[in-house]
């Protein structure tokens, strides 16, 4: 498949570019690694595929409305996931 056949698909499937596509699919990742994995902005940029923290910081912020940092002390998470790192945490002791 050719990139403009790609993109034109990705545009009629969902109604935005390839490029918005997996822009998205990086800051989820993103926001996964600073608030399940408790990773710093600099790792989660890194494990997300961004240049650096600036850049993630800056789509961070258009997408969620905060700094990724500020998105961490958030914990939009569920309630639960801090209980299963504890449990998990107890395993790896043992």
């Amino acid at each position: 498949m050719s990139p403009s056949n790609l993109n034109r698909k990705v545009q009629r499937l969902f109604g935005f570019s390839t490029l918005k596509l997996v822009r998205d699919l990086r800051l989820q990742q993103a926001s996964e690694l600073l608030n399940i994995k408790d990773k710093s902005v600099n790792e989660a940029a890194e494990g997300a595929g961004f240049y650096d923290a600036a850049h993630l910081s800056r789509y961070f912020k258009e997408t969620f409305g905060c700094s990724p940092n500020d998105y961490r002390e958030i914990n939009v998470a569920f309630s639960y996931i801090d209980k299963l790192k504890e449990e998990s945490m107890k395993q790896i002791d043992k």
